[in-house]
């Protein structure tokens, strides 16, 4: 091949490169809209004298994959944090980690409805971590309704 076709073949290769990169990333990964493919943990980060504190950190890292997800609370303390799963994925394990405090917890759903949605609630109040999961559903409406 001569230079000029070369270079040529070179650039053409590196175009199509970037434009299937660009399609690639374009693409959502992570199908996070259906509701049978995603958990939600939603919850407070509170004071021990309930007092919100607004603008914490809470990360969530997915033990089986080691992906993080980050989020800063509300005026109100409040977070939400949504992962992506499946329905095989039900009982994995999550670590989530609000100022010093740091729980595990399981996310447990029935994978066969596919019509509510999946989460907890998990609430830090003074450093201690409390799973209401009772509450997840009462409270993602009241998120909603906002």
């Amino acid at each position: 091949m001569s230079p000029p076709r070369a270079r040529w073949a070179s650039l053409t290769g590196l175009i199509a490169g970037a434009v299937l990169a660009i399609l690639f990333l374009a693409t959502p990964a992570a199908s996070t809209h259906e509701i049978d493919h995603r958990y939600l943990v939603v919850g407070y980060v509170q004071e021990g004298s309930g007092q919100a504190i607004p603008r914490s950190r809470v990360r969530l890292v997915r033990e089986k994959t080691g992906l993080s997800h980050e989020t800063m609370t509300e005026r109100d303390g409040f977070y939400l944090l949504i992962v992506h799963l499946h329905d095989d994925d039900a009982g994995d394990a999550l670590e989530i980690t609000a100022g010093r405090a740091q729980v595990r917890i399981r996310a447990w759903f029935r994978a066969e409805d596919a019509a509510r949605h999946r989460g907890t609630r998990l609430d830090f109040v003074g450093g201690q971590a409390r799973e209401r999961s009772d509450l997840f559903h009462e409270t993602f409406a009241g998120y909603l309704a906002r």
